[in-house]
């Protein structure tokens, strides 16, 4: 049997119509009449022998055999896209595209200027950015889903190469006018005589201030924990609270008085790295010219500190 040839305008229109869940949105994305969608979509399945849509109500679904099949077109146009990355890097070492995945602390603090800036000095390269969890990033990574990975810890997967970006530190915060912006230095029992939220109480750092405490046989009670210092910092002043937060994502408030850092004693060492990450053996792979410029762009920004 052989296989019928499907236009490529076919296979947009039906990737299109899965993305946005309507035909007429559609044919208003694509510049195109209801009919000329709906004639696309039926001339398509015609060509491959099965429905692709089932009409539910005023929505329309995929079908078990579209399920299977939008799968296919997916990664028929990665391949297309693919291609077309293949002779621009032939042409252009600093072109392609290139896949960063990357904790929160990066995508909301460090890579916003820094993409902006990137892309200023090669808008030919075609960016994707992912945020996920530390264990996210290093298995997109290692799967080779992800060109970049930016992470927390220090990878110990096997085939992981990372590269220290910039050191940061867990610092200690209150709002302004706290009880606890008189004193000199903090102590652990300071610490402890006010309402604590906890942020990613699962990470190395946080392990770090559990040290700090139990070398006073102490054990920090949280109220809450976040895993996002924005949300976190909303709830310092309502709760009177302290909070330790990495450095980075309290410089603005820091600088504007709205929030005050303490000193500790005995000081401890709450320091932690940023960590850009990369499969090894990938220096031939489609992407790689982007990778190293970016990499070597992200350095040379991250040299002379966060900011």
């Amino acid at each position: 049997m052989s296989v019928p040839l499907v236009e490529i305008d076919l296979l947009k229109t039906f990737q299109r119509v899965v993305i946005l869940g309507s035909i007429s949105k559609t044919a208003d994305d694509m510049y195109l009449s209801v009919s000329a969608v709906t004639g696309r979509i039926r001339t398509l399945e015609q060509e491959i022998g099965a429905r692709l849509f089932v009409r539910t109500g005023r929505q329309i679904e995929l079908t078990a055999a579209g399920a299977v099949f939008v799968k296919h077109v997916e990664r028929f146009m990665e391949l297309i896209e693919e291609g077309r990355s293949r002779i621009h890097t032939t042409d252009r070492p600093d072109s392609g595209q290139l896949h960063i995945a990357a904790t929160p602390l990066f995508t909301s603090y460090l890579l916003p200027d820094m993409i902006k800036r990137f892309r200023e000095k090669y808008p030919m390269v075609r960016l994707k950015l992912s945020a996920c969890s530390n264990s996210q990033v290093l298995n997109l990574v290692s799967q080779g889903k992800a060109d970049i990975g930016m992470v927390q810890e220090e990878p110990q997967e096997e085939g992981l190469i990372g590269y220290p970006l910039y050191h940061d530190l867990l610092i200690p915060v209150v709002s302004k006018g706290h009880r606890l912006t008189r004193l000199e230095a903090l102590s652990p029992e300071d610490a402890m005589a006010c309402p604590m939220l906890g942020f990613q109480m699962r990470s190395e750092p946080w392990a770090l201030l559990e040290q700090w405490f139990s070398r006073q046989k102490l054990f920090p009670r949280v109220l809450m924990n976040f895993d996002h210092p924005e949300t976190l910092k909303r709830y310092l002043e309502p709760f009177d609270a302290i909070a330790f937060l990495p450095g980075l994502t309290i410089a603005d408030e820091l600088k504007e008085g709205e929030l005050v850092s303490l000193r500790m004693t005995p000081e401890p060492n709450l320091g932690f790295p940023l960590i850009m990450v990369f499969r090894s053996g990938v220096s031939n792979s489609l992407n790689a010219h982007a990778s190293q410029a970016f990499s070597e762009f992200a350095s040379q920004a991250m040299a002379g500190g966060a900011r």
